[in-house]
C-alpha cells in the first residue's frame, strides 16, 4: 500500500508543477496523452484517464480526476491493477513554495485495487520503467517552458517522499483483493471506508475506518 500512496503522491505533485507554471487558463485535458505517456514510461504500466482532468493552484493547488485506470501486468486476472472513480487532492501551497509537501487531503472515490502474487513468484504491484521509444505516438507535448520545473518538482517528490505528510488520505467505499495464484487462495475486502494520517510514507500511520471482509 505504501509503494501505491507514493507512485499517486509523486505524480500528483509532478502535476501540480505544471499547474504552478501554467494555472488556470490551460485545457488539462489537451495533455491526457502526454502525462499517461509519462506514467507509463516511469511505471512501466498504461494508465487511463477517461475523466476530466483538472488542475489549480488558487486558493488552494489542487488535482481533480475522474475514471482514472493503472493497467496491471501481462497474464493478472484483472486488467487493472487500480481503478479509481474520482481523485481529488489538495496540497498545502505555502509548504509546496518552500519545497516542502504537506498533503492537506486525498480523497479516493470507488477504489478498487487487486494485487496479485504469481505461481512464479512474480507480483504486480512491482514497478519497472518501460524502454525509451515505446508508446507516446501522437500525444500533445506539454509545453517545454513547463518541462524543466515539473522534471524538478517529480525529482524532488521522488527524493523526498518519505518526508511527505499525509494529513489526510479518505477512502470510499473501496475494494481489495488480493490472490495468491501459487496457493489458489483469493481474499476480498469490500465497503472498505477509511481515514488515514501520516507523518511520513515511512510511518508512523494512524487510521480509523470499517470493511467487511470474509463476510
Amino acid at each position: 500500500m505504501r509503494k501505491i500512496l507514493t507512485f499517486f503522491v509523486v505524480l500528483i505533485v509532478g502535476l501540480l508543477g505544471l499547474a504552478v507554471v501554467l494555472p488556470g487558463m490551460v485545457d488539462w485535458n489537451e495533455y491526457k496523452g502526454e502525462i499517461a505517456s509519462q506514467v507509463t514510461k516511469a511505471t512501466g504500466r498504461n494508465i487511463f484517464i477517461g475523466g476530466d482532468l483538472k488542475l489549480s493552484v488558487l486558493p488552494v493547488p489542487t488535482l481533480s480526476v475522474e475514471d482514472l485506470h493503472l493497467a496491471s501486468v501481462d497474464g493478472a486476472s484483472d486488467p487493472d491493477m487500480v481503478s479509481l472513480g474520482a481523485l481529488e487532492v489538495r496540497v498545502a501551497l505555502r509548504p509546496l513554495l518552500e519545497g516542502r509537501i504537506e498533503v492537506d487531503s486525498i480523497a479516493l472515490v470507488r477504489p478498487v485495487i487487486n494485487l496479485e502474487l504469481f505461481a512464479d513468484g512474480r507480483n504486480n504491484w512491482t514497478f519497472a520503467p518501460k524502454p525509451a521509444g515505446a508508446d507516446g505516438a501522437g500525444a500533445k507535448p506539454v509545453p517545454e517552458t513547463a518541462l524543466p520545473q515539473a522534471a524538478e518538482a517529480g525529482e524532488t517528490a521522488a527524493d523526498s517522499s518519505l518526508a511527505i505528510v499525509l494529513k489526510s488520505v479518505t477512502i470510499e467505499d473501496g475494494v481489495v483483493s488480493y490472490r495468491d495464484s501459487a496457493k489458489n487462495q483469493l481474499e476480498r475486502i469490500t465497503g472498505l471506508n477509511a481515514v488515514i494520517a501520516a507523518e511520513t510514507l515511512e510511518g508512523p500511520f494512524e487510521a480509523e475506518g470499517r470493511l467487511t471482509a470474509r463476510g
